[in-house]
């Protein structure tokens, strides 16, 4: 009898190691979709030189493992002062003059240099991104609670300036 419960020791580690253990390596939105577009709405506002521009053109670059994300996400959008369109990250180049934002969606962040190059703004839901100095601004998590990310220098390099209230209210990298 003693001998079938050492096989049931296993199986409950593992699954011990899986739930509490498990550092996920790929990225993922932490803030839900609405959410993000309801706070981008509103930040844009405190951006110049998008501050009077209505509506937002925003470019949302994905990729397939993201693409009912950038469904969703492209919806949400809609449905407030954005006019939204979407692109895979090899079509990015040929669009991003048509555009005043791009979002990256994970596993495309790589492409954000072109909006400095091309002064557009860049954000995405990963505040990891503006923390290793790959975007300019990002939604993530504080304490449970939505907190705004900005990237003051690439923010600056992307031809950007944004107001000095919306900077006290975020964690701001230079």
């Amino acid at each position: 009898m003693m001998n079938n419960n050492k096989y049931l020791h296993f199986p409950l580690m593992l699954v011990f190691f899986v739930v509490f253990c498990h550092k996920t390596y790929s990225q993922s939105q932490q803030v839900p979709f609405h959410i993000q577009a309801a706070f981008f709405e509103k930040i844009l506002k405190h951006i110049s030189p998008l501050r009077d521009v209505n509506p937002v053109k925003v470019l949302i670059v994905y990729d397939k493992k993201t693409e009912s994300e950038k469904n969703i996400l492209k919806e949400n959008m809609k449905n407030l002062a954005f006019t939204v369109y979407d692109v895979l990250p090899s079509q990015l180049i040929l669009n991003i003059s048509q555009c005043n934002v791009v979002y990256f969606m994970p596993g495309s962040q790589e492409y954000a240099k072109l909006c400095r190059d091309n002064q557009v703004l860049s954000i995405c839901g990963i505040n990891d991104y503006v923390e290793e100095n790959l975007i300019s601004l990002a939604i993530g998590v504080e304490q449970d609670k939505p907190k705004i990310y900005i990237n003051f220098r690439l923010l600056q390099a992307e031809g950007n300036d944004v107001s000095a209230g919306l900077l006290k209210i975020s964690r701001v990298y230079r």
